[in-house]
């Protein structure tokens, strides 16, 4: 129960506070703090317990039910915080979010999962001649229920029955606590015990019947208002949901934004720009498909016969899906129906590291580096094995959101261009042949590029300053050395930047 509760913590948390990479050390800290704190209150008390086995009983029905309760609390207040003035989140720091949420939600029932380690041992620990013996047993059993607790929710129970059902679950599994609380004092004398006993199982009995269903609980923690659209979908990768808001739809992948719909002028342009610029891209590999606005317009090119799209969250690929059959029509549409594109649900890196094959174009449109992990997909060595995998005049495009990342970049491309108005870098083992004329030319000679567009209905203006680029070769002096690694990933863990 201790490490199932911990994982739905994690992912409330999460999409609430907007993670970033001291998120779990910092929610972890609540934890192992609440832990202390129990088991402390618990060795002075264990004197006063004359029946520890009722108690831990008793302990665990309480967990269950305060845990499962404080959530579903929680998720009603966010709901009615349309714009986040209680919990402000993301880069920035708040008390109410990052102290008082984390607090309320994870110090109480770790508190009391502490206080019950010297109960345990008080009643187990009868004969001093095995006392060994059963501490070996207490300790092989916490780490079976670990493993279980953390497969099963993990891999199974978040998969097929979400958030809600794993909770259900968990006040299921303290109901029979409290049932059997019941049962050890059903022939005690005095009315007391069987009362709180009582009142304890018809809680947890209650919240299985009124606990939220999956879409209106994440609707309250991703603040959807009156009159908005929204769909959800949850697995064991994470959550994704989208919300129609007014004259856009923003994609969310674990409480944060992943794009909009119609597609955003950047993602557009880091789309258009590598299918454009190489002469010949018949191969093509996107890691990320967010609101998938780079997908779609890599795709502009009628000479590319192959585009694999690698996406770490499946929930993801299923939300837009959904959005594009409610609709009918649109970018999505044509998207799901170019039999050019293989998406593949998998880790962007490994697909690259495992997939036999080079690439005309490969292209990054990936979660921010300040995200957890995110170092990994801005980091050099991600640039290397990337650059091993372009065929002859490959290129690959990526999205420059820091210094450091274009200093990174630049270490590892011998011939990088630039493209200040929106960020985008776009690097090559060979020189880069680039004319802003022979776009205007494509769209100009021929109307199968503004025809593509209007398709994904969008708007783009291909004489805009968006094609003013700046080089480096062979020769130009690449002059930083603060660059992001695998095992520093120093953009991720933006605090320590200057």
């Amino acid at each position: 129960m201790a490490i199932s509760l911990e994982l739905i913590w994690f992912r409330v948390l999460e999409v609430v506070l907007i993670s970033n990479a001291y998120t779990f050390a910092h929610l972890l800290a609540f934890i192992l703090f609440g832990y202390a704190v129990g088991s402390v209150c618990g060795s002075r008390l264990i004197e006063r317990i004359s029946n520890p086995r009722r108690v831990f009983l008793w302990v665990q029905g309480v967990v269950a039910l305060y845990s499962v309760s404080v959530i579903w609390l929680i998720a009603w207040v966010v709901g009615r915080d349309p714009y986040g003035v209680l919990f402000s989140s993301g880069r920035g720091w708040s008390i109410s979010g990052y102290l008082f949420l984390p607090a309320a939600m994870l110090l109480p029932p770790n508190i009391l999962i502490g206080f019950c380690f010297p109960v345990v041992q008080k009643a187990i620990q009868t004969d001093v001649r095995f006392v060994a013996q059963r501490i070996g047993l207490v300790q092989a059993s916490s780490i079976v229920g670990n493993v279980l607790g953390s497969v099963l929710t993990g891999l199974l129970m978040l998969d097929f029955w979400g958030t809600t059902g794993s909770l259900r679950t968990i006040s299921a599994l303290g109901l029979m606590f409290a049932l059997v609380f019941i049962w050890e004092n059903f022939s005690v004398r005095g009315r007391s015990r069987k009362m709180i006993g009582g009142l304890l199982a018809l809680a947890l009995l209650l919240l299985l019947f009124v606990f939220s269903d999956t879409k209106g609980f994440w609707a309250q923690l991703h603040r959807v208002r009156a009159g908005d659209g929204f769909i959800v979908a949850e697995d064991a990768g994470g959550v994704a949901a989208l919300i129609e808001r007014n004259d856009a739809t923003t994609l969310y992948g674990n409480g944060h934004s992943q794009g909009k719909i119609p597609y955003t002028k950047s993602h557009t342009v880091l789309g258009i720009l590598p299918a454009l610029i190489h002469p010949d891209p018949k191969q093509v590999m996107v890691i990320g498909v967010g609101s998938s606005g780079t997908s779609f317009a890599v795709g502009i090119n009628p000479r590319t016969e192959h585009i694999v799209v690698a996406e770490i969250l499946a929930s993801e690929v299923a939300v837009l899906k959904a959005y594009a059959e409610r609709k009918g029509e649109g970018a999505l549409k044509v998207f799901f129906g170019d039999n050019r594109y293989e998406i593949i649900i998998t880790d962007g890196r490994r697909e690259l590291a495992v997939r036999d094959a080079q690439f005309d174009i490969i292209e990054a449109d990936t979660i921010h580096p300040w995200r957890s992990q995110g170092g990994l997909l801005y980091s050099k060595e991600f640039f290397e094995e990337v650059r091993a995998k372009l065929a002859k005049g490959g290129i690959m495009a990526q999205w420059c959101p820091t210094k450091r990342v274009e200093a990174t970049f630049l270490r590892v491309f011998p011939y990088v261009l630039k493209f200040p108005a929106v960020n985008i870098l776009i690097g090559s083992n060979e020189p880069i042949l680039y004319d802003p004329q022979i776009i205007f030319d494509h769209f100009e000679k021929t109307s199968h590029f503004t025809d593509y567009l209007n398709r994904g209905e969008i708007s783009f203006d291909y004489r805009s300053e968006e094609w003013l680029s700046k080089g480096w070769t062979l020769d130009t002096l690449r002059i930083s050395d603060d660059v992001n690694t695998d095992l520093f990933p120093k953009d991720e863990y933006y605090l320590n930047n200057r």
